[in-house]
């Protein structure tokens, strides 16, 4: 993909007293939505997995549902990545606890 495909701007996190503010453009965004993707998907396979095993060893069902809430909140990240992208990018507010607000360049 040329540079020049990749609308919007990409900045360095600016740190904040509520957090971080992130500039994605296109190209950038839409490596983030795979990323977030893939981790997504390993945490409801890992979690899936402790959740089956459990059955059989139950000290085993909390960290499979800490995977599978982390895997689901990064699936979360990447739709509103993928929906706000709009071809030129977003910008990500990311507070200390993990709230995020993701609105389009």
């Amino acid at each position: 993909m040329l540079l020049a495909d990749c609308k919007g701007v990409t900045k360095p996190a600016e740190a904040h007293w509520w957090g971080y503010k992130t500039y994605l453009n296109s190209c950038d965004t839409k490596k983030a939505i795979t990323d977030a993707n893939t981790v997504g998907a390993s945490g409801g396979i890992t979690g899936a997995g402790l959740g089956v095993l459990g059955i059989f060893f139950p000290v085993l069902l909390i960290p499979g549902g800490v995977s599978a809430l982390t895997g689901s909140y990064f699936w979360l990240f990447a739709t509103r990545l993928d929906a706000n992208n709009n071809g030129k990018g977003v910008i990500v507010d990311m507070t200390w606890a993990t709230v995020f607000d993701i609105t389009p360049q």
